[in-house]
């Protein structure tokens, strides 16, 4: 299985050929490395606020579980606006050919597994609420062979769940012609046929880490159903309310407000309000009045990233942080070459955390558990000549914030300087754009993911 992988960036200008060229020379310089590009317009036009969807509310029976948390509430509004959305590209390789009746099979499966392929979010009352619809269906749809992936995922893009949906998630299968080039070649003998597999659903029920749970459900669901075995229907994860997690944040709240002194400590953790990225220093914003963001979806050769893995391991620095330092490297390399960047710089970043078990009575934990790390990083000029004992460093200082409350102090030392009056508020009147990317980090994902799935990779 081969995964599209992107890094968020606050300038269409980072492309990912600057990225893999980095990676290209700190590891293999002859392997060549594929890169591809998609563009994900976002819409800008102003939905109502939650109230008025109110009225959208269906007639079915559903039953209700809980009211959504501030996080849910929230990533519901940016689904409204046209943002927060996210999109799961893959490539199947298999023994025989994905029938369509193969898939609805398999997805009737993960419904029983996977409580959030069954749930949705409603309206009830003025509030919103977490609830599974009395009917639920599956989602699928079959593409033509000769579809564009990339064009399949800019239209998923544009699309959006209601709240009538009796689910709000979507999967689309492109099945390949015979004899396509394989993204793994050692794999074309043994699982000949080919199949790209799109996924999206409401961000507010499922986030990066859940996919690629997911993915691993599926891919074990569909070995089985090839080879004629009978499917393991029993639960494998669990979706609860956000009691531990409100719990959390009220803890660290009142320990915010007994401590002032912490809480300037935490702002000068975080940009300043006038902090410029070093993209938007080195490419300012376009001036047009219609502009669009741009998600670029880049794949790197399984060799490149298995020698630099290997290289990390050695210099004593985890994946995740040393991927932090190629980005970051990639950028000053980029400043570098427009002649911006005096002997240090300051590359501004964001880091998705999961709070909360990763399990719960040995089932994983779904649902959104979120929360965004501001880390900003001084780099000198010459970083490339320097980058594993960079790498250490960084390690070092994204550690140490990682593992403790400082993403929440984050959170919380935002809300008391910048109240938000409304869910909407945020993406009606977006805040200035402080950090240069975000890093969303899915887990570790080998190229061959399965060993024991003897027809599905």
């Amino acid at each position: 299985m081969a995964m599209a992988q992107a890094v968020r960036c606050t300038s269409h200008l980072l492309q990912g050929s600057s990225l893999s060229s980095l990676l290209h020379c700190l590891c293999v310089p002859s392997v060549r490395v594929l890169t591809s590009s998609s563009i994900y317009p976002h819409s800008t036009q102003l939905r109502p606020t939650f109230k008025h969807h109110i009225r959208w509310m269906c007639d079915d029976s559903v039953r209700w579980l809980w009211p959504a948390d501030e996080d849910s509430i929230s990533f519901d509004a940016g689904h409204r606006h046209g943002t927060r959305k996210g999109i799961v590209a893959v490539t199947l390789n298999t023994t025989k050919p994905l029938q369509l009746h193969y898939l609805k099979e398999a997805f009737h499966h993960l419904q029983r597994r996977i409580p959030t392929f069954r749930m949705c979010l409603r309206p009830r009352g003025d509030s919103l609420w977490f609830c599974e619809p009395s009917q639920v269906s599956v989602n699928i749809q079959m593409l033509a062979d000769d579809d564009n992936l990339l064009e399949v995922m800019s239209k998923v893009g544009k699309e959006q769940f209601t709240y009538c949906d009796p689910v709000q998630w979507k999967a689309i299968f492109i099945p390949r012609r015979a004899h396509i080039p394989c993204p793994l070649p050692e794999l074309q003998h043994s699982f000949p046929h080919q199949c790209d597999f799109v996924f999206t659903a409401h961000h507010a029920l499922y986030n990066g880490m859940d996919c690629n749970f997911m993915l691993k459900c599926l891919v074990d669901i569909l070995n089985d159903i090839i080879a004629g075995q009978p499917v393991d229907d029993s639960p494998c994860s669990v979706f609860t309310d956000r009691d531990e997690i409100q719990i959390l944040r009220k803890n660290v709240r009142e320990n915010l407000r007994k401590n002032t002194k912490r809480i300037d400590e935490v702002r000068k953790s975080m940009p300043s309000a006038d902090t410029v990225p070093l993209l938007f220093e080195t490419f300012p914003r376009p001036t047009a009045i219609k502009r669009t963001t741009r998600f670029v979806s880049h794949n790197i050769e399984p060799l490149v990233i298995k020698q630099f893995h290997e290289k990390a391991k050695k210099a004593g620095v985890s994946i995740y942080s040393a991927l932090t330092a190629a980005v970051n490297t990639a950028i000053v390399e980029l400043a570098n070459e427009a002649g911006k960047v005096h002997e240090t710089c300051t590359v501004s970043t964001y880091h998705l955390l999961k709070l909360g078990n990763q399990k719960t009575e040995m089932k994983y934990q779904l649902g959104l558990l979120n929360v965004c790390l501001s880390h900003s990083s001084h780099v000198d000029k010459n970083i490339k000549s320097n980058f594993w004992d960079y790498s250490k460093k960084l390690h070092h200082e994204l550690g140490w914030s990682l593992n403790s409350e400082l993403a929440l102090e984050q959170v919380m030392v935002k809300n008391m300087d910048h109240p938000i009056a409304s869910p909407d508020d945020p993406f009606i009147n977006p805040s200035p754009v402080l950090h240069d990317y975000t890093l969303n980090y899915l887990g570790v994902v080998p190229s061959h993911l399965y060993e024991n799935s003897e027809h599905v990779q």
